[in-house]
C-alpha cells in the first residue's frame, strides 16, 4: 500500500510543478518526472522531442542550474515573495544567451515587489531595456565605487555594457 501512495504522491508532485514551471525555460519544453526506488530518489526531465526520461544530472549544466535555482527560490519562499531584498552574484554563468534571457524574465517576477540586485559579467543579463536600474562597479584606490555614469568609470569596469550595447 506505501508503495502505491508513494507513486500517487511522486505522480502528483510532478504535475503540480509542471503546471507551475512550465513557461520558465523557453529553450526545452519539457515535463518533469519523479521516480523512488527503494530509499534513492530520481528526477527525469523528458523534452517533449525525446524518446525516453533523461535523468536531471545528464542534462546540461546550464538547464540543471537554471531548474535548481529556480525551484530552491520557490521551495525557499513557499512560492511567495515579498518585501524581500534578493542579492544575486554572477546569476547565468553557465546559461546560453537565449536562456540567460529567461533568466532575467525570471528574475523580474521574482522582483515584483522585492528589491533585486545582481552582478554580471555577461552582457546578456543587462537589462538595457531598462536603463535607470543599471550601475557599474570599479575598483579605486579609496574602494569599490558604484555609479550610473559612464564617464566616471574606469575603462575595464564599463566593458560588459559596452558589449551589451554593442559599442
Amino acid at each position: 500500500g506505501d508503495r502505491e501512495e508513494r507513486q500517487y504522491d511522486l505522480s502528483d508532485a510532478a504535475a503540480t510543478l509542471n503546471r507551475k514551471i512550465e513557461n520558465h525555460w523557453k529553450q526545452l519544453r519539457y515535463e518533469v518526472d519523479f521516480r523512488a526506488d527503494g530509499h534513492q530518489f530520481m528526477t527525469f526531465v523528458r523534452g517533449f522531442n525525446d524518446k525516453a526520461l533523461i535523468r536531471l544530472e545528464e542534462r546540461s549544466r546550464g538547464f540543471q542550474w537554471f531548474f535548481s535555482f529556480d525551484l530552491m527560490l520557490m521551495h525557499e519562499t513557499k512560492g511567495t515573495l515579498k518585501d524581500c531584498v534578493i542579492l544575486l552574484d554572477e546569476p547565468g554563468l553557465h546559461l546560453h544567451p537565449d536562456a540567460q534571457v529567461d533568466l532575467l524574465d525570471r528574475l523580474a517576477s521574482y522582483a515584483e515587489g522585492n528589491t533585486l540586485i545582481y552582478s554580471t559579467h555577461l552582457p546578456f543579463m543587462i537589462e538595457l531595456n531598462a536603463p535607470e536600474r543599471i550601475r557599474i562597479m570599479g575598483e579605486t584606490d579609496a574602494g569599490t565605487v558604484v555609479t550610473e555614469s559612464l564617464i566616471e568609470t574606469d575603462p575595464s569596469a564599463k566593458l560588459v555594457l559596452q558589449a551589451a550595447l554593442g559599442i
